[in-house]
């Protein structure tokens, strides 16, 4: 039982640290970089929270919806800043930058962005 609430808290603390260093990230790259590792930790505490009911552990059906909602919001605030415009100039800058990363994408972005 330690174990997993240790493994829990950690995961929990994980979310909001990566959330909070990637709101001072200057580059939306680095920002969704940051809210996908904290998308990550929240899917772990998700898994915990199923392990811990499996287990009979706790039976607290407001800590999904709790982690059901966060994942919006962090959804939310992804999509934000993928259709923001800075975000399709960096990565326009990026593929120019790094020729392997050019594909379809990049060309469907430099046409549309003219």
């Amino acid at each position: 039982m330690y174990g997993l609430t240790s493994q829990f808290r950690r995961a929990a603390v994980s979310i909001s640290a990566n959330i909070a260093e990637g709101f001072t990230k200057k580059s939306d790259l680095d920002k969704i970089r940051f809210f996908n590792i904290a998308q990550g930790s929240l899917n772990e505490c998700h898994y915990y929270l199923i392990l811990s009911r499996d287990l009979n552990y706790c039976k607290n059906a407001n800590l999904f919806d709790l982690a059901n909602e966060i994942g919006k919001l962090l959804n939310s605030y992804i999509n934000a800043i993928k259709n923001s415009n800075s975000y399709l100039l960096n990565s326009i800058y990026l593929q120019k930058k790094s020729p392997r990363l050019t594909g379809n994408f990049s060309l469907w972005l430099t046409a549309n962005l003219r």
